[in-house]
Order: structure tokens, then sequence, then C-alpha cells
């Protein structure tokens, strides 16, 4: 199976975030853990507030966290839907 797969207009996104090492010790011990996000966009008195269920990395090493294409990806597609007045992660 495809990365994402289109049905009918729809992408079917993976349901987990590909591994990646840690970007500031390289380690490869990254836990993947999905959490739900606000963000603004927009500008002047046309700013929305969207949400979004995103794959946030977190080394177990370092404590660092970080977020990867798919998590881009996802808050892009939100964007797209809310301009269609429709939600991305409507479940």
């Amino acid at each position: 199976m495809n990365a994402e797969e289109k049905t009918n207009n729809v992408v079917q996104l993976p349901l987990q975030a590909p591994h990646e090492n840690c970007a500031v010790c390289g380690s490869e011990k990254v836990n993947v853990q999905w959490k739900k996000i606000s963000f603004e966009h927009g500008t002047g008195k046309r700013v929305a507030t969207l949400h979004a269920n995103i794959p946030v990395h977190k080394c177990q090493n370092c404590d660092f966290e970080f977020t990867g294409p798919l998590a881009d990806r996802i808050c892009h597609d939100e964007v797209l839907s809310s301009s269609e007045g429709t939600s991305a992660n409507e479940t």
C-alpha cells in the first residue's frame, strides 16, 4: 500500500508516522505520539483557529520533540479543507 491512496477524492493518510532518528542527537530511540494541536491561519480579521491531530516525535535520549513531513501534510490539508468549509480531521 502506498503512503497515500486516493479514493473518491479522499486522501488516506498512513495510521503510523514514519520512524525518524532524533535531529539533535541522532538517537534511534524516538517514540511517536499523536497529539491534537491548534494553530491560527489567515491574517487580520480573517484569522481562523484550526485543529489537527498530528504525530509528534520525542527522543527518549535527549527529550527533543519534533514533527515531520506527515504532520506538515496533515496541517496543510486542514487549511485546505477549512477554506472549503469542511474539516479534514472530523471523526
